[in-house]
């Protein structure tokens, strides 16, 4: 997220991104990956390496590292 859009990627590819606003607010609400948090929700996968940046990162940055992790 720099301010504006909100990006997923995947494997380095953007899959996903979302128009958005203002800052990310601080909460105490855990970060929950595969579901949502307190509800029967599930992702029915695997989830094998999941990265979270406190800093923007441009595309490139994020598909050069996903290409450095796999060599």
């Amino acid at each position: 997220y720099d301010g504006k859009t909100l990006k997923l990627f995947v494997n380095g590819l953007l899959a996903a991104q979302r128009a958005g606003s203002g800052k990310i607010l601080r909460n105490t609400i855990p970060v929950t990956i595969g579901g949502m948090h307190e509800a029967s929700a599930r992702f029915g996968g695997t989830v094998e390496e999941i990265r979270i940046s406190d800093i923007p990162r441009s595309d490139a940055e994020i598909k050069r590292a996903a290409e450095e992790k796999r060599k």
